[in-house]
């Protein structure tokens, strides 16, 4: 690991904490539910892309969305508390009647990616996620099927959050995972668009901060040295040198919390005009999805042999893995 790398994620670290304290300063971190730490995450696919945070209980306990058609379930479905089957079944039938799923498809795939740092624990759930998805699908006379597999990527979970290589470079598995869960928690509610112009500004932020802090801890450095070799008015004066370099490191730090806290007042004002548009057209456009559901489950009601078929016909080309 080299030392530009561990300074990178020292700096993420921090970077996290200081997020969390503004975040709670301006309302966007909600309390912690009980059994709260994540544990694994569960990516939902078909076209709107959504990630769900689980704790060791295998329930929600925090959501992202991954693409703007994911956006607009998250904004408006609450999936907290739920186990991973309910959401994973919920989400197909949101997609559904938000008609991102045809009920006349001639054959829709959900992939569904269990990740986590112990994939032997999860072998039961896939298959109970996959069943649960399936049921919606057979219930409703739908051509589709879903395919879950376990992985232990959990690095792939963090940065489609956004989080880069380089921020937990240095972090265990298990840190990577509190991460991903304080990162969900900062920005709930928030758009994809906001969340990557605000990393963007953040990313500026950090290396704007860390080249100025590095060129001050280099001056420290040097004048402790110089100090040890001093006496007498000389030593004086590079003391007080040395103080005002230390000021100025204390000042660089709460200049960049008062610009990261400004940015995520910016961010919390703008997610509020952006979650309100993404509430607005939601039951105009499940109500279309819903009536489209309707009128196909009267065909499946009278052409259901043949349905039937199709679907297991379209299952058995499914790999599960």
């Amino acid at each position: 690991m080299t030392q530009n790398t561990k300074k990178q994620s020292k700096l993420w670290i921090l970077l996290v904490s200081i997020l969390v304290i503004a975040a709670i300063v301006v309302g966007l971190v909600f309390i912690l539910r009980p059994n709260s730490n994540a544990v694994a995450t569960m990516q939902c696919n078909v076209n709107p892309s959504v990630q769900f945070v689980l704790n060791s209980q295998n329930k929600v306990i925090g959501v992202n969305a991954l693409n703007s058609d994911g956006e607009k379930i998250v904004a408006n479905i609450n999936f907290i508390g739920k186990s991973a089957e309910e959401s994973a079944r919920l989400f197909v039938e949101i997609s559904t009647e938000a008609d991102y799923i045809k009920v006349d498809t001639q054959g829709t795939r959900v992939d569904i990616i269990i990740n986590s740092t112990d994939t032997s624990k999860y072998d039961k759930l896939k298959d109970k996620i996959t069943n649960s998805v399936n049921e919606f699908f057979d219930e409703n006379g739908i051509i589709a099927g879903a395919v879950t597999k376990v992985s232990d990527d959990i690095k792939q979970s963090a940065e489609q959050l956004g989080i880069k290589a380089h921020e937990y470079a240095e972090m265990t598995e298990d840190e990577i995972l509190n991460l991903i869960q304080t990162t969900t928690e900062n920005f709930e509610n928030t758009s994809i668009t906001l969340r990557t112009t605000f990393m963007e500004a953040l990313d500026a932020l950090k290396i704007a901060y860390e080249n100025t802090i590095n060129l001050i801890e280099k001056q420290i450095d040097s004048t402790k040295n110089k100090i040890e070799q001093l006496s007498g008015e000389a030593k004086k004066e590079a003391q007080n040198f040395l103080n005002e370099l230390e000021q100025n490191f204390n000042d660089e730090k709460a200049k960049f919390e008062k610009n990261v806290q400004n940015l995520v007042n910016e961010l919390k004002e703008n997610s509020k005009t952006i979650l309100e548009a993404l509430k607005e057209g939601w039951n105009t456009l499940v109500e279309k999805g819903k009536t489209a559901l309707e009128a196909h489950k009267t065909e499946f009601e009278a052409n259901k042999t043949a349905i039937q078929a199709s679907i297991e016909a379209f299952r058995s080309t499914l790999t599960q893995e």
